[in-house]
């Protein structure tokens, strides 16, 4: 795969993507300090590129009635064909939101949302049914808290802000016209209000209120910028926590220094086989150990057993893939 250098304009606009992925290229161009014009042309470069892969919105499916899961699969008789059609079937898959392919002891990492536990564990067993001769094992975490964390490794500059979804939220219906925005939005984030009025059926007026509301409310949360990471020489990994005491002021601990460190850019709470899931995106894997060590050392009275996966890739990012909402 052929490597990109981004000059630091092109990282400024990357950086403004992961920061709000809904604002205006004249937005944009303030900030990076290049013209609308320019900043709209090398979005499109970094699109055909391959650099940018989508941009899409941040939604809280807790308040939609939803229920993350993540599913740790190790699989056997794995080629390159077959791998593909693994891939193709997560792809496919209605519930699944998100997935990766890791080097270490697990091959695919799966993000899974479903209305409730029964319905989850149909899913499930659907999905060991249909892999069957390719799975030897898996591991299942429930999400019950995310941070999202901005791109500070890019810039120089050091943004605390974060979008969090999970937690015992107050469930939000929505209308047929709010579920088809979603729809849109999940597609492209920076789909024209014009262009979803045009695709929903609605007018630009009402397409902008509700996108208003939907983000007043929290469903919307934010936006992220989904990017090649092994086109830009930036590695990723999950760092995978068990510890001897998760009591509240610890976890508020690893939040604060989730913040501080550029490098993490999620910090996941969970029920199963470990407590916490820290992920890291580096440009310099000489990097991973100081991190790693800073980690060890400061919470050294907490960490019970650590363990890091390396993301070889990662596909789908739809975070509203579902055909109907709860209620």
């Amino acid at each position: 795969m052929a490597k990109v250098n981004l000059d630091l304009k092109d990282k400024k606009i990357v950086y403004e993507l992961d920061v709000d992925g809904f604002m205006p290229n004249s937005v944009i161009a303030k900030k990076v300090g290049l013209s609308k014009q320019v900043v709209g042309y090398r979005i499109k470069q970094l699109q055909k590129k391959g650099i940018i892969r989508k941009v899409y919105p941040i939604l809280n499916l807790d308040m939609l009635g939803f229920y993350g899961h993540k599913i740790y699969f190790q699989m056997q008789n794995l080629n390159s064909e077959k791998e593909k059609q693994i891939i193709s079937y997560f792809e496919k898959h209605k519930n699944v939101v998100w997935f990766g392919i890791y080097e270490g002891r697990y091959d695919f990492v799966v993000s899974i949302f479903d209305k409730n536990k029964i319905s989850f564990d149909l899913t499930l067993s659907k999905i060991l049914t249909d892999l069957q001769k390719y799975i030897v094992d898996f591991d299942l975490a429930t999400y019950t808290g995310v941070f999202s964390f901005k791109k500070n490794y890019l810039v120089k500059q050091k943004s605390s802000e974060s979008s969090f979804f999970g937690g015992e939220d107050k469930l939000v219906y929505l209308a047929d016209v709010e579920k088809k925005i979603l729809k849109c939005l999940c597609k492209d984030a920076r789909m024209t209000s014009a262009f979803v009025a045009e695709k929903v059926g609605i007018s630009l007026d009402s397409v902008i209120s509700k996108i208003k509301k939907l983000k007043k409310s929290g469903v919307i949360q934010g936006s992220r910028v989904m990017i090649d990471k092994r086109k830009m020489n930036i590695s990723e990994f999950k760092i995978l926590l068990n510890l001897k005491n998760y009591d509240e002021e610890t976890h508020k601990k690893f939040i604060n220094f989730s913040k501080a460190n550029k490098y993490v850019v999620a910090c996941i709470k969970t029920i199963g086989p470990w407590n916490l899931e820290l992920d890291i995106e580096i440009p310099d894997l000489n990097l991973l150990h100081p991190l790693l060590l800073d980690l060890k050392t400061e919470f050294a009275d907490s960490i019970k057993k650590i363990e890091t996966i390396m993301l070889y890739d990662e596909f789908k990012y739809n975070f509203y893939p579902f055909e109907l909402v709860p209620g």
